[in-house]
């Protein structure tokens, strides 16, 4: 995410019909290797989130 875009919304897409967005506030961190790219940025709602080849990593405490 450029930090030009400072808010934006982020789309994981599961299907034609069905995804999840989320509004990130501030890009954190943005890159990639061979083999993934990543992006850490900061939400509204949730606090600062990780995706891995555009798919949200979550978790449960």
């Amino acid at each position: 995410m450029d930090k030009a875009h400072s808010s934006r919304y982020v789309i994981e897409r599961l299907n034609e019909n069905y995804g999840y967005y989320l509004r990130a506030s501030e890009a954190v961190e943005y890159g990639h290797t061979r083999f993934q790219e990543m992006e850490v940025f900061d939400t509204p709602m949730f606090g600062r989130m990780l995706r891995l080849d555009r798919v949200f990593m979550t978790s449960e405490k």
